[in-house]
């Protein structure tokens, strides 16, 4: 339905909404950096990447598929723990936004972010979004 620009602009949007209702100040940096915002509470300056986070889970239902490595001459950069603060996820399937530090996604492809429970009761080493909600 949109390209994946598109989404980008959604999830951006959705991101500074969210940080105005907490109070925050948002800048963007110029030029582009491995962030997209800095959020400033009053106490600290935050390095957000953000992201718009649709895509189906392969190995299960009721999940969602965070993609981290960007393709670059032909190959795959993850990301490294000095390139942002946290990450900010929109899930636009429960319409909220999810905070990770940057050392749960660092040196990652991808990550599996459950929206509903597991059918066979795990919860260990499983990423509910109700744990992250920002």
């Amino acid at each position: 339905m949109f390209n994946t620009h598109v989404k980008g602009q959604i999830a951006e949007l959705k991101v500074q909404l969210r940080a105005v209702e907490k109070g925050m100040v948002i800048s963007k940096p110029i030029p582009e950096a491995r962030y997209d915002l800095v959020l400033d509470d009053g106490t600290e300056l935050l390095r957000a990447q953000v992201k718009y986070v649709d895509s189906s889970s392969k190995n299960s239902q009721g999940a969602v598929m965070l993609h981290l490595g960007k393709k670059t001459a032909g190959k795959t950069r993850v990301y490294q723990e000095n390139d942002f603060d946290i990450l900010l996820a929109y899930l636009p399937r429960v319409d909220k936004i999810v905070r990770l530090p940057v050392e749960m996604v660092a040196g990652k492809r991808s990550i599996t972010i459950r929206l509903e429970p597991v059918q066979n009761g795990q919860t260990k080493n499983v990423l509910f979004f109700e744990n992250f909600i920002w």
